[in-house]
């Protein structure tokens, strides 16, 4: 009897342990907090973008041949810029020049 009743118990926990929990959805909840607002992006200058096009046309040429910048959009060249800033050992400044040059002149839409 005394088994039984411990088989009983640990199939019981086993059951309820492996059994899905039930989890408010979104649309059950009401303590959502709002979204963090999106800061701002800088605005780059002109003799940043400058300098994004001469870093670009020498760093990047050591390589390989550049590619139009206009041949891709922005997002088509975040992947490409986050692999190639390493490769081509630019710093903080450097990397954030070309990629205002990127950014001003990738291709639209």
């Amino acid at each position: 009897m005394r088994k039984t009743f411990l088989f009983a118990a640990a199939a019981a926990f086993i059951f309820m342990a492996c059994h899905r929990k039930t989890v408010p959805t979104v649309a059950d909840r009401t303590d959502i907090p709002a979204a963090p607002a999106k800061p701002a992006e800088a605005v780059a200058s002109a003799a940043d973008i400058e300098a994004g096009h001469a870093i670009f046309t020498t760093k990047c040429s050591k390589c390989h041949a550049t590619k139009p910048v206009d041949k891709w959009t922005v997002e088509g060249w975040q992947p490409i810029l986050k692999a190639m800033i390493p490769k081509a050992r630019l710093d903080s400044v450097q990397a954030a020049q070309v990629t205002a040059y990127v950014k001003a002149n990738a291709k639209k839409g």
